[in-house]
């Protein structure tokens, strides 16, 4: 009986998501703000198409541990006005979202806060890579090339599991996509939230495209209601097309699409099935898949 296993930095780690006392970090994405960091072309519920400005990191740092503490998230805009999609479309959602932008000259950085008035209604699973199911989500789409016809997905649940995929044809997916990407979640008595890193190295995209396309999405498993930055009538066609902006990316240099990914191979073949001598074979092996980008299009 052979067995074998295929370890990549690429698959899932599940990780358990951590009960911590409430943040007044988290003050800074209150979906009762005002002022300049929340304007009204960032709310949903005030602008059909809303439009975020992305905030440069500049010197400022980041640690992708879910706290959203550091000083960047509060000087950045907040996304708010999310709407039902399901099961009553265009209705406010009986929970908040928000969620801010970042960027430096490698990745993408995204804090998203799921408030969530009782615990008990949050929903979460642990599983495979791009097997999310019967949980809470968040998910996050953006279209580089602002084309409204590509883009790339990614989700994870409030354990820390994470899908992703490559968007074509306006809303199809490819689930065999699969990125270098990190992202960490953490839960308090608000809630629960979610910080991604997506670095540029794991996507295509235009330094000269300065405008991308962004959707965010929140899927509350408790309460049945699948809501979204961006709502459009349940007749309207596309997806990708509806998406709303992502604006301000700016001075980011040319994608260095160089990804290597190292793997383990393990087999043991059990001498009861072989008709070998009276001992295990034992088989080790390893290697790196290595991707290198020669263009903006081609791998």
């Amino acid at each position: 009986m052979s067995k074998l296993s295929r370890l990549t930095l690429a698959a899932s780690i599940l990780l358990p998501t951590v009960a911590c006392p409430a943040s007044p970090a988290l003050d800074s994405f209150d979906p009762a703000g005002e002022g300049r960091g929340y304007p009204a072309t960032a709310n949903g519920r005030i602008t059909p198409r809303p439009s975020l400005h992305a905030f440069p990191l500049g010197h400022l740092e980041i640690d992708i541990d879910g706290r959203l503490d550091e000083e960047a998230w509060r000087q950045a805009e907040a996304g708010t006005g999310f709407l039902q999609n399901e099961p009553d479309r265009g209705v406010a959602p009986s929970e908040e979202t928000v969620f801010k932008v970042l960027y430096d000259d490698n990745a993408l950085y995204f804090g998203v806060a799921c408030f969530e008035e009782d615990p008990t209604k949050t929903c979460t699973s642990l599983s495979r890579r791009d097997r999310i199911m019967n949980s809470d989500l968040v998910s996050i789409y953006i279209d580089p090339y602002h084309d409204r016809t590509t883009g790339y997905n990614f989700r994870v649940n409030p354990s820390g599991v994470v899908a992703d995929a490559y968007m074509f044809n306006d809303g199809e997916r490819d689930w065999d996509w699969d990125a270098v990407w990190e992202v960490e979640t953490r839960a308090d008595g608000r809630g629960w939230y979610a910080e991604f890193r997506v670095p540029f190295s794991s996507i295509r995209y235009r330094p000269e495209t300065s405008t991308w396309g962004l959707q965010v999405y929140r899927w509350m498993h408790g309460r049945g209601e699948d809501t979204g930055w961006v709502v459009w009538e349940r007749n309207a066609r596309g997806f990708i097309s509806r998406f709303g902006e992502l604006k301000g990316i700016e001075g980011i240099p040319p994608p260095r699409q160089l990804e290597i990914v190292p793997y383990v191979v393990t087999r043991s073949t059990d001498p009861a099935v072989s008709g070998a001598p009276d001992e295990w074979d034992h088989f080790q092996n390893f290697g790196a898949d290595l991707k290198y980008g020669l263009t903006a299009n081609l791998t």
